[in-house]
This record gives structure tokens, C-alpha cells and sequence, in this order.
């Protein structure tokens, strides 16, 4: 990330105040979404998580190491293999052990996005599987660090003016999405992909 990402990272999660972060991919956008978080319960006592998704065991072991004591409270950091999922027309990798979480805001900076099948460059699928899987329609919200097919995947699924891309400071940022937000388009592939799947009796 970019210095003015994290301050861009910073202000949002001070002003929102999201409850419960899904980072994909830990940095030091880390700390900085952690500090906002332990900011935030200062300020109104509201206490917010944040869980930072890695994928490599080398930034894994360095994360734990450089997470500040004070911000363990807030930051759990989690080491988690990554797998292709696809809805619809859209495909992309995510984290396969991403604890169940009544998330409000994603950050997308990871997982490497080529595909294991075929090595091709594709989507971040988690924040699409998050809202996906979301209860009572939830809303979710992300920013998206440089991934242009992300954005465009999630515009395909949720309609183009959920995504705003920044190109100046290439960041995408995002909705709210809700699963009711799903365009026509894409529900009505999905549903014949499915039918095509299904074995014959």
C-alpha cells in the first residue's frame, strides 16, 4: 500500500466505524485498521475486530511478531490456504478458513489472484462470498487496493454503481452490496449453470 492508502484506510474506519473487518491480505494496513479500531472504542466504547486474512506462512509468522501488544485486543491474524470459487459467470481464489463473522467492511489486498486450474488472472472472490453468505440480507462494504478485476467482477455481479475506482490513488471502493443487490444477468446464469450440473436420474 501507499502511504495515502492507509491514511484513505484510516479516515474510513474512523468515520464508519465498522464492527467487524475482514482484511484480505496483513500488512501494515494491519495496524493501522487496529489503531482506528482501538480509537473508535475511546471514543464511543463500541468495541470493533478485525480479522486479517495471509496467506503465506513467512508474513504470517512476521505479522504475529510485529503486531503491537496493544492491538491484540482488536487484531486476530489468520494463516489460511486460499481456494477457487465462482458464482455465476464470475471466478476468482479466496481464503478457505475465513471464520464466520458478521462482517461490515472487507479491505482487498490479497489473496495472489491466479487461479490454481489454469494459472490465469482472475478475481478476490472473498468479498463476494462474504455477501453471499450474508444473514438478513446484510449490507458489506470494501476498498479494494489496485485489483482492477476485482472491482469489475464485483460490478458484473452487483451492478456498476456499486464500484467507484479511484485511478489516480488505485483504489476501488465499494457498495454497500447486499445479495438482493445481484443483477438479473447474473442470477438468472447462475440458475442455468446449476441445472446444466445436475446429474441426470
Amino acid at each position: 500500500c501507499a502511504y495515502s492508502d492507509y491514511l484513505t484506510l484510516y479516515r474510513y474506519a474512523r468515520r464508519q466505524k465498522p464492527r467487524e473487518i475482514l482484511e484480505c491480505g496483513t500488512g501494515i494496513s494491519t495496524i493501522v485498521l487496529g489503531q482506528a479500531l482501538r480509537e473508535n472504542e475511546r471514543e464511543t466504547g463500541a468495541f470493533g475486530r478485525l480479522m486479517s486474512m495471509e496467506e503465506l506462512p513467512e508474513f504470517y509468522e512476521l505479522a504475529q511478531k510485529l503486531l503491537p501488544a496493544g492491538l491484540k485486543k482488536y487484531v486476530e491474524i489468520k494463516l489460511s490456504p486460499t481456494i477457487e470459487d465462482n458464482y455465476a459467470f464470475i471466478r476468482g481464489m479466496r481464503y478457505r478458513e475465513t471464520p464466520e463473522r458478521d462482517y461490515d467492511f472487507v479491505f482487498i489486498d490479497g489473496p495472489h489472484p491466479r487461479t490454481r486450474s489454469d494459472q490465469t488472472i482472475s478475481c478476490d472472490f472473498d468479498f463476494i462470498y462474504q455477501v453471499l453468505r450474508a444473514k438478513n440480507d446484510r449490507p458489506l462494504a470494501a476498498i479494494i487496493d489496485r485489483r482492477t478485476t476485482t472491482g469489475l467482477a464485483i460490478q458484473a455481479l452487483f451492478g456498476r454503481d456499486k464500484v467507484r475506482y479511484d485511478y489516480v490513488r488505485e483504489l476501488g471502493f465499494v457498495g454497500p452490496c447486499r445479495r438482493s443487490d445481484l443483477s438479473e444477468a447474473a442470477i438468472s446464469y447462475h440458475r442455468s449453470c446449476s441445472i446444466r450440473a445436475r446429474p441426470h436420474p
